[in-house]
């Protein structure tokens, strides 16, 4: 099951943001195991979506990155389809 989750719990885990995008969502599954996140580009202004997983040292690394998504509901559905995966 994913919920939403705030951007203060998405640091305290660990995660970050890279310069040049702003985070619009941030998603999680019900251990923490998995992190998503959809993104907004500062420049070109399309969307982007990020799965993260944690590795064997428990930090969290990207397993998938999309990018030039045309909506936000097309973003959303297409993390959450990626995170269940």
């Amino acid at each position: 099951m994913l919920h939403e989750i705030s951007e203060n719990r998405f640091e305290h885990l660990g995660a970050w943001i890279p310069a040049g995008v702003r985070a619009q969502e941030y998603w999680s599954n019900a251990d923490e195991s998995i992190l998503g996140v959809v993104l907004l580009d500062l420049t070109d202004k399309d969307l982007s979506v990020a799965v993260l997983r944690r590795n064997g040292f428990r930090h969290y690394e990207a397993d998938y990155v999309e990018a030039s998504i045309e909506s936000q509901m097309k973003a959303q559905s297409l993390l959450h389809e990626k995170m269940i995966q």
